[in-house]
């Protein structure tokens, strides 16, 4: 999936965010999508490969066991992990 929720308002993002996710859980599908946005890579990645600065030499993979909860957004834990992709992606060196 490429950007799907891209042109929606929030609201619509954020409930089509949880019903994917519902139905992925539900048929025990894997997804892979590519998301340029952070926020939304946090609540729907379960592993999170982060692209920074290039050259892209060696794939950065990110942990995220809160992804598709959705009282994840409101958590401490959310906003960190959000803040944490951005400094990725302006790193060539990945997360830290």
């Amino acid at each position: 999936m490429d950007e799907p929720f891209a042109s929606r308002d929030a609201p619509t993002r954020e409930d089509l965010q949880e019903r994917t996710w519902r139905l992925k859980e539900a048929e025990a599908l894997t997804l892979i999508r590519v998301a340029h946005n952070i926020e939304e890579a946090v609540f729907m990645g379960q592993r999170i490969m982060v692209l920074g600065q290039p050259p892209h030499t060696a794939p950065v993979v990110v942990e995220n066991p809160g992804a598709g909860d959705p009282a994840f957004r409101g958590t401490a834990a959310y906003s960190e992990q959000v803040e944490r992709l951005r400094r990725a992606l302006r790193s060539p060196a990945g997360p830290g």
